[in-house]
């Protein structure tokens, strides 16, 4: 039954994505309605968010964020799933990299990278940077239990990459340590802002709650790689959305 409704979903999807995006950005207002206004999804789990994020501002000013937030939300997802029938050339028009140099450096250099960012932006068309690496990059992803949206997320995320591999949060070590001892140069590209087990040692005071992060990028392959850090400018709308990276001291 599962399988009939993957297809039947990813039919409709296949189908809508056939659409300019300036009409899918409607179709992501339509849906901003559905799930803020009428379905509600989570509203309270992100209002209560950032009340504790944000306790110095007004209540309608948290309102205005967790709008946008929202807006974001549903923009996210169609553009997402508008990579099934981007060509090459229009996704590599999604960002620019204000400063490849930064990575292509360490390229020269001989040495490996490790780039660590988070899900900002549209980390889903993060990879039309490749165009400006000159390493193979190692982009991190985690496994979803149903297996047809799984491949088909791979799939996505796999269509315009050609010097890139999708290597599973289950797998990593053993991949980074395999691309090391073959003296390939890499940029192993993590997502730091998972949710890391409960009883992970690194707790740290985050928007005012205490929060568990990863801090195995500094701690596992320093000796071995550059560890650098990514950050997106501009919303996804914008004609020019721009990507920075800098080096971790």
């Amino acid at each position: 039954m599962r399988f009939f409704a993957f297809y039947i979903a990813y039919s409709f999807l296949w189908l809508i994505t056939l659409l300019p995006l300036s009409v899918l950005y409607v179709f992501s207002d339509l849906f901003y309605f559905f799930i803020y206004r009428l379905l509600r999804y989570r509203r309270k789990v992100v209002s209560e968010n950032l009340r504790f994020a944000f306790p110095e501002k007004p209540a309608d000013e948290r309102s205005k964020i967790e709008k946008a937030f929202y807006h974001h939300f549903c923009d996210f997802l169609f553009e997402s799933i508008k990579t099934l029938h981007l060509s090459k050339a229009q996704f590599n028009k999604r960002f620019v990299f204000l400063n490849p140099e930064t990575l292509n450096d360490y390229h020269q250099k001989k040495q490996s990278v490790v780039l660590v960012s988070g899900h900002y932006g549209n980390w889903e068309w993060m990879a039309s940077a490749e165009k400006y690496i000159r390493h193979k990059y190692l982009a991190i992803y985690k496994p979803l239990a149903n297996k047809q949206y799984d491949r088909l997320i791979k799939n996505i995320r796999k269509k315009h990459t050609s010097v890139g591999e999708l290597v599973s949060m289950n797998d990593v070590y053993k991949e980074i340590l395999r691309h090391i001892r073959s003296n390939q140069l890499i940029v192993t590209w993590f997502l730091g802002d998972q949710s890391p087990p409960k009883d992970y040692p690194l707790w740290i005071n985050f928007m005012n709650r205490e929060t568990p992060f990863y801090k195995g990028a500094t701690m596992k392959w320093s000796s071995h790689h550059c560890l650098m850090n990514l950050k997106k400018h501009l919303k996804m709308k914008s004609p020019l959305p721009m990507l920075k990276c800098w080096k971790i001291p």
